[in-house]
C-alpha cells in the first residue's frame, strides 16, 4: 500500500486531536510596516495578520505549538475540490474573560483576589470563561484536495472568515517537506523505514504531545551547493550548528565536494572536529599563526558553552596536529598583493598532500 493510500485510508489530512481543539478563523487584516524604537521602519514578508480563536480545553496548550500548519477553506474552493489557504501558527495566546475585564483602577486587594481566583479554572473545561487566540500568516501556499489527492499549490487565496481551521496531519507536513525531495533523490515515500538517518539533516519538532516523535527533515543538498544559501537567527539560535551539519551532510554524502569555511570567530574546528580528525576526509585547519602546542589551539577554538569548562575534545586536537592538519598563513611583505585566486591554489596544493605524508609539521601558506 503507498503513502497516498495509507493517509486517504487513515483521513490524515487534517487533525482536531481526538475533537479536543476546535478552531475558527476571526480575522485577516493587512500587515504594515512597523516601527523601531530608533525610527527605522521594518517590514513584513507577510502581507496579511490572522487570528484565530480555539476553544479553550484544558489540553490545548499542550497539543498547539508555534509553527504548526493549520487549513483554512477559501473563496477558490469548490465541492469537487476544495481549497485550502495554508497558515503558520506564529503566537498562541490563551486568555480568561475574569481577567479581561480585570480594571488597573480596582482596588488592590480586589485585583489579587480575582487573579487568585482564575487559577483553578485552568483545569477545568468552561469554555465560557476561557479561550485561546492564535496569530497566523500565510506561507503562501494553498493546499488542494483534488478527489482526495493532496497537492501544493503555490500562491495566496484569501480564506473565508468564520470558517474551521483545521491543523494539517503529522503525514501532511512530512508530505509537505519531504515529498518532491525524496522523489529527486530516488528514494522512497516520506515515513517509509529504509530512509537512513544520515539523509535528514534535522527533525520537525511538532506533535510531540501526542508522543509520535519528530519529522525527519531532508534536503537536496546538490541543489543546496548549487544555489546560494543565507541562514539568518538571532544570536544563540543555533546559526552555526546548523551550519556545521550542512556542511557534514555535504561532505558524507557528496563526496566530490569541496568546502572553504573563512572563519572569522574560529568556531568551526569543534564543530567539525570529528569530521578534520576522519583520515577518509582530507582536510586542514589554517591558522592566523604558527601552533605552539596542543592546549594553546585548544583554547582558542570558540567552544559551545558547555564544554569551555571541560577538556573534552582536545585528545582530538592533539590527533589533529599529529596527522599534519594545521597549517599556518604567513602575511606577505607589504609590496606584494595576494590575490583570492592564488590563496585558492595554495589551499588545493595542501589539500593535496596531506593524506600522502600523515604526521608531518604544520604547514605554512605562503602567498
Amino acid at each position: 500500500m503507498s503513502t497516498q493510500e495509507e493517509g486517504k485510508e487513515a483521513n490524515a489530512f487534517f487533525t482536531d486531536f481526538d475533537g479536543r481543539v476546535k478552531a475558527r478563523l476571526n480575522s485577516v487584516s493587512p500587515r504594515r510596516s512597523f516601527s523601531g524604537g530608533d525610527g527605522r521602519f521594518f517590514g513584513s514578508s507577510s502581507r496579511y495578520q490572522c487570528r484565530i480563536k480555539v476553544e479553550y480545553q484544558r489540553d490545548v496548550m499542550k497539543l498547539l505549538e508555534e509553527g504548526m500548519i493549520v487549513g483554512v477553506e477559501n473563496f477558490r474552493s469548490t465541492p469537487a475540490s476544495p481549497r485550502y489557504t495554508l497558515l503558520e501558527l506564529t503566537k498562541i495566546l490563551p486568555e480568561h474573560f475574569g481577567l479581561r475585564g480585570l480594571s488597573e483602577h480596582s482596588y488592590y486587594p480586589m485585583q489579587f483576589e480575582i487573579i487568585e481566583r482564575a487559577v483553578p479554572d485552568w483545569s477545568t473545561d468552561d469554555t465560557s470563561a476561557m479561550i485561546v487566540h492564535a496569530d497566523a500568516v500565510p506561507i503562501n501556499y494553498d493546499l488542494v484536495l483534488d478527489e482526495g489527492h493532496p497537492q501544493f499549490v503555490k500562491g495566496f487565496s484569501f480564506p473565508k472568515l468564520g470558517e474551521e481551521a483545521r491543523i494539517l496531519s503529522r503525514w501532511m507536513i512530512d508530505k509537505m517537506y519531504n515529498e518532491r525531495v525524496l522523489e529527486k533523490l530516488g528514494r522512497l515515500s516520506p515515513g517509509q523505514p529504509s530512509v537512513g538517518p544520515d539523509a535528514s539533516i534535522g527533525t520537525i519538532s511538532m506533535f510531540q504531545s501526542e508522543g509520535q516523535g519528530d519529522i525527519p527533515l531532508f534536503l537536496d543538498l546538490e541543489s543546496l551547493v548549487r544555489h546560494h544559501l543565507g541562514v539568518f537567527a538571532f544570536t544563540g539560535g543555533g546559526k552555526s550548528n546548523l551550519v556545521a551539519n550542512l556542511i557534514r551532510k555535504i561532505i558524507r554524502n557528496l563526496p566530490d565536494s569541496r568546502v572553504i569555511i573563512f572563519d572569522v570567530s574560529c568556531e568551526y574546528p569543534f564543530l567539525l572536529l570529528d569530521l578534520l580528525v576522519d583520515g577518509d576526509v582530507p582536510s586542514i585547519v589554517i591558522s592566523e599563526q604558527e601552533v605552539s602546542s596542543t592546549e594553546d589551539l585548544f583554547n582558542s577554538i570558540v567552544k559551545p558553552e558547555a564544554f569551555e569548562d571541560r577538556d573534552e575534545g582536545i585528545d582530538l586536537v592533539r590527533k589533529l596536529i599529529e596527522m599534519g592538519r594545521i597549517g599556518f598563513f604567513h602575511e606577505p611583505p607589504s609590496f606584494e598583493m595576494p590575490t583570492f585566486g592564488g590563496m585558492l591554489n595554495q589551499l588545493q596544493q595542501m589539500g593535496g598532500s596531506i593524506d600522502s605524508a600523515p604526521g608531518q609539521a604544520a604547514q605554512e601558506i605562503r602567498l
